[in-house]
């Protein structure tokens, strides 16, 4: 998908942000924090050998309710000026909105570190699509992905 610039995300993201939750940087010092973290650390290590990896090359940030997280937003691959996003909603947290904050604080973070934020994803993937698409994405190209199984 094509990136956003700074000129077409919404500017007052922050005014939607859902009642009760906020939008944390991701750090050490948060995941620590959160009661039930070991999702959280899997899913960054989905994509990162370790969190140390990640807190070096990586950035995110997340949603947070009293303590607990609801969603996730973080580089999933990273070259010199590129981040790609990888966003998860645990399933009670959906439909909320959740995803939209935190995915702009996300893009505000690369851009303001002249990152370009990267957005793939399946075109079955609607959610993704129309996600995107709202943070100011638009559709640039269509890739025919191949899979094959190695060994047993």
């Amino acid at each position: 998908m094509k990136n956003p610039t700074s000129n077409n995300l919404t500017i007052n993201r922050r005014d939607n942000i859902p009642k009760g939750f906020s939008i944390e940087k991701i750090s050490p010092e948060i995941i620590n924090s959160i009661k039930n973290n070991k999702e959280f650390i899997d899913y960054i290590n989905c994509f990162w050998i370790t969190t140390d990896k990640y807190f070096d090359k990586g950035l995110g940030y997340c949603a947070v309710d009293d303590n607990d997280f609801s969603t996730i937003c973080i580089s999933v691959f990273a070259s010199e000026n590129e981040r790609e996003v990888g966003i998860k909603t645990f399933p009670s947290f959906q439909q909320k909105g959740l995803a939209y904050v935190t995915a702009c604080a996300y893009i505000e973070e690369c851009l303001m570190n002249n990152f370009i934020p990267i957005w793939s994803c399946f075109s079955e993937n609607e959610v993704s699509v129309k996600l995107a698409e709202k943070l100011g994405y638009k559709i640039e190209a269509q890739h025919p992905i191949y899979f094959a199984e190695i060994g047993e």
